[in-house]
């Protein structure tokens, strides 16, 4: 199992964050960078999805009305993507190893699965469930049965974070939902291989929704959130019950009044505490010493260049930037998100990390497959096979088409390789 990795126990301890200058966030990086003869065995592979999102309603827009949502139409490309990773799994020679797992990087449910929005109440936990449940079934389906579930703001809607630490099962899975590793911890690491090593972070670890539903709001995170966006202590004076209703999502016009990377201060967003930065600071350490290479997964934003106006980051992603490009320089690899259903890629200069953010299904087009990516591992690269959202995926930018393995082409692949920085 991947899960069976070397982890520490999880803090719920807000972390103390200064906000640093507002700038407006770049243009997605447009570079591509390009592929120069072999790159030798594949070390290791995993299958990567996130934001599906799911929820049995109709097509509808966002809050800001500039994304049209495909609820249910969500499913069939996870279905698809479970198709393409069992073929991928099955393709496996010398060259290209079969899968070790399949990540899902945040938000598997919308959060329509747990409130009903027009009647302004909760669905019952049941209700909830029977979503999860058409997920989990097609899930399932992959002939690859070791899965990673990371945390999401929409597990936090929807699931306890106990229920997410015990794990909830659904009828028709033969998979246990459950965001943490075998020992429970929200934020871990593990092994595929020994040149390798996978962090899994907690980014509500400090945030309003971290004890999950029905719980109440945390409120030294929410005093944070205040203290950072107006619009949130105006929403909490006059509504002081709202830790105990945890009515706080679509209540409000988040972003109003906010510049630059100060919109990152919205309740969807959280933030690592001290404790899990030290954690992680001394996992990269330890890597350095052991020469191994590092992919990190984070379901919100790390960096600001891939962040539309910094909505999507994470509050104190400074300082978890600032660990990557110290303890982490030439050791991490990849970050990889979702959360930012549009997707995004950059390639930072300063620590040698690509940050790589995965579209969501909800947003896929009749154009491509996707999105969905198999993920593979060599000494001097990462190499991306799959599908985007549509033409425009950030993702697959300039990628060129994939064909070198029969199974895989029932599909429209892309192949984008992303070059490692030789280890210090």
């Amino acid at each position: 199992s991947p899960h069976d990795g070397a982890a520490r126990a999880t803090s719920s301890s807000p972390a103390t964050m200064d906000s640093p200058t507002a700038t407006s966030a770049s243009a997605l990086a447009a570079a591509e960078p390009k592929e120069g003869g072999s790159h030798g065995r594949v070390e290791f592979a995993f299958g990567m999805l996130a934001d599906i999102q799911y929820a049995d309603i109709d097509d509808k827009m966002n809050a800001s009305r500039n994304q049209l949502r495909r609820y249910r139409g969500a499913l069939d490309v996870a279905r698809r993507a479970c198709r393409f990773f069992s073929q991928m799994h099955g393709a496996s020679t010398a060259d290209a190893a079969g899968l070790s797992f399949v990540v899902h990087c945040g938000d598997i449910i919308d959060h329509n699965a747990a409130f009903n929005f027009p009647e302004d109440d909760f669905h019952s936990p049941e209700h909830t469930e029977r979503t999860l449940s058409n997920v989990m079934s097609i899930l399932s389906e992959c002939d690859v049965k070791d899965w990673v579930f990371t945390l999401g703001n929409h597990e936090m809607y929807n699931f306890s974070r106990q229920q997410l630490a015990g794990g909830v099962d659904v009828p028709g899975s033969s998979l246990t939902f459950k965001c943490t590793n075998d020992a429970g911890d929200f934020y871990y690491s593990f092994s595929p291989h020994p040149s390798w090593r996978v962090l899994v972070v907690d980014p509500y670890d400090v945030s309003i929704y971290s004890k999950g539903r029905g719980q109440g709001l945390e409120e030294e995170a929410l005093r944070l959130l205040c203290r950072h966006n107006h619009n949130a202590r105006a929403w909490v004076e006059e509504h002081p019950d709202v830790v105990e209703t945890e009515r706080m999502s679509g209540g409000f016009p988040y972003f109003a009044g906010l510049e630059g990377l100060q919109k990152r201060w919205v309740p969807f967003n959280g933030a690592m505490s001290d404790r899990q930065l030290k954690w992680l600071e001394a996992e990269l350490e330890e890597s350095r010493t052991q020469s191994q290479r590092v992919i990190v997964l984070c379901h919100v934003l790390v960096h600001p260049e891939t962040s539309k106006e910094g909505k999507t980051l994470l509050w104190n992603y400074d300082q978890l930037l600032e660990v990557i490009r110290t303890a982490g320089k030439g050791v991490v690899a990849a970050v990889l998100s979702g959360h930012q259903h549009e997707g995004g890629y950059h390639l930072d200069e300063e620590s040698g990390a690509h940050f790589v953010v995965m579209e969501s299904p909800l947003l896929a087009s009749e154009e491509t497959k996707g999105p969905f990516a198999v993920i593979r591992a060599h000494e001097d690269c990462i190499s991306l096979i799959g599908s985007g959202r549509d033409q425009t995926s950030p993702i697959f930018s300039g990628a060129e088409e994939y064909q070198d393995e029969g199974p895989a082409q029932d599909f429209e692949c892309f192949k984008r390789v992303l070059p490692l920085r030789p280890m210090a």
